[in-house]
């Protein structure tokens, strides 16, 4: 695709610290195999990040548990945030932090650190605002092996707390805060709820966000609407209330390609019906991983995206009639570093190095710019997609709009059709009348019908905790 065709993803790449550490040696010739041989600048990388992403995440808390100087804790974190800024990478790109609210959920972080936390992530927040474009309040739901709560008493009183704190920072901070509104099981529905609503927080943040939808629930597959068109409809109903005319939603680990394409559908129905510029993004912390762990990358051809399977022994296998798959992947490469003024690599150039039985950095460094540049991509094409087909929404054509969007969903998953994306595609229309009438007791009666199984009965009485 040229470049001149792709518009900007939500995409938002988390795993900043390491992410950079390893741009940024290549970029100093500090590698140890296929070292960096001009290609590319500073700014060419710049240029690419801008045009494609919508920022990059690090976690405040991520290595907190354990730390006895706090104050030298937050310094390091601000250091951090100045070296990616001085790297020249991220000129005029969103930096977003992370709170460690998640780590404190799964029991990563004890009840007397969260205290801590608490303290020393507002004070972080306060002095150093200006490392940072984005900052996640620090929202503290339940979690498997959450050390923090005795029962529901708990979570809305440590809730309730942190989230008026972050609406009382000075305003050059609070306006960089998203405010995140849990809903996954009927308690967290009506606890979350009850602090918007009751403490009036949601007109005193410009960004938003929801979070659980990466946690592994059957409920998921047969909960009869897009699981994430459920805390749209409050915060669309707050917006309305308060006569806004955007909402900025991001979706915490969202990241697939086939919720994209909702994405972009309920982009632009929100906008038709309600007449609110709806502007969704998502994060993934898992993208590298599943790739340098996985070996697996996403190619397009087309609409259609394959997925090559990259581990040692399949490099030689074929790809098409025409070529293997490691000629494949420096075709990708290429194309990909084309478009982007990059520097080519060298086609005599040794592609999967046997004897550190890796990747060359250079390699690595173009894949993982390729799953970036990726998002793009898919966003570009999903977009296009939910502009030819919401027509027969608005016709009424269900069947066939039913049909055109598991056909889609299938071109992004190499040509396969699982039992969830069954599931999503048939549900699609119902969450776009769901997003039309902003029923929140229709909603609420879907959450309490389909997800109360999966409730943190640990905190009525002892039972099965959710599991991500």
């Amino acid at each position: 695709m040229n470049n001149n065709q792709l518009i900007k993803s939500g995409f938002v790449c988390a795993g900043l610290d390491s992410f950079t550490a390893i741009v940024d040696r290549f970029f100093r010739g500090r590698t140890k195999c296929g070292h960096y041989d001009n290609h590319f600048t500073i700014s060419q990388v710049n240029d690419m990040f801008k045009s494609v992403c919508s920022g990059f995440l690090h976690s405040y808390g991520i290595s907190f548990s354990g730390k006895k100087n706090f104050v030298k804790y937050n310094r390091s974190i601000a250091k951090r945030y100045e070296f990616f800024k001085n790297t020249g990478f991220y000129d005029n790109c969103n930096l977003y932090v992370d709170s460690g609210g998640f780590q404190a959920s799964i029991g990563k972080i004890d009840k007397h650190e969260v205290e801590i936390l608490i303290k020393e992530y507002h004070i972080f927040l306060n002095q150093y605002h200006q490392f940072f474009e984005r900052a996640f309040i620090l929202d503290l739901p339940p979690g498997p092996d959450c050390k923090i709560y005795d029962n529901w008493n708990d979570v809305l009183s440590y809730n309730r707390r942190t989230y008026n704190m972050a609406a009382e920072l000075p305003d050059e901070v609070r306006d960089k805060m998203i405010y995140v509104h849990h809903f996954r099981t009927p308690k967290s529905w009506e606890t979350f709820t009850k602090i918007m609503r009751e403490d009036n927080l949601f007109d005193k943040f410009n960004y938003h966000a929801t979070g659980g939808i990466v946690a592994n629930l059957s409920g998921d597959t047969i909960i009869p609407t897009v699981i994430y068109a459920l805390p749209l409809v409050p915060l669309l109903n707050e917006a309305i209330k308060c006569g806004r005319k955007f909402l900025n939603f991001h979706i915490l680990g969202g990241a697939n390609y086939r919720d994209i394409l909702f994405y972009e559908l309920f982009m632009k129905h929100v906008k038709k019906i309600h007449d609110i510029d709806l502007t969704i993004t998502y994060d993934s912390s898992a993208v590298f991983k599943n790739m340098f762990v996985g070996r697996r990358l996403n190619i397009f051809e087309g609409e259609r995206v394959y997925k090559i399977d990259f581990r040692t022994d399949s490099l030689d296998k074929k790809f098409n009639a025409n070529m293997t798959i490691v000629e494949k992947l420096r075709e990708v490469l290429n194309n990909f570093a084309k478009q982007f003024n990059f520097k080519k690599l060298n086609v005599t150039d040794v592609f999967y190095d046997p004897i550190i039985n890796t990747f060359p950095d250079d390699v690595k460094i173009y894949l993982m710019f390729h799953v970036i540049y990726s998002y793009s991509v898919a966003q570009t094409i999903l977009k296009n997609a939910a502009d030819r087909i919401y027509s027969l929404y608005e016709e009424g054509n269900m069947r066939e709009f039913n049909f055109q969007i598991a056909n889609i969903i299938q071109n992004i998953n190499d040509g396969k059709i699982t039992r969830k994306q069954k599931a999503k595609s048939s549900v699609t229309g119902r969450s776009l009348d769901i997003l039309t009438d902003l029923d929140e007791d229709y909603c609420k009666h879907l959450v309490n019908k389909f997800l109360a199984k999966d409730e943190f009965k640990n905190l009525d009485s002892h039972g099965k905790i959710l599991t991500f």
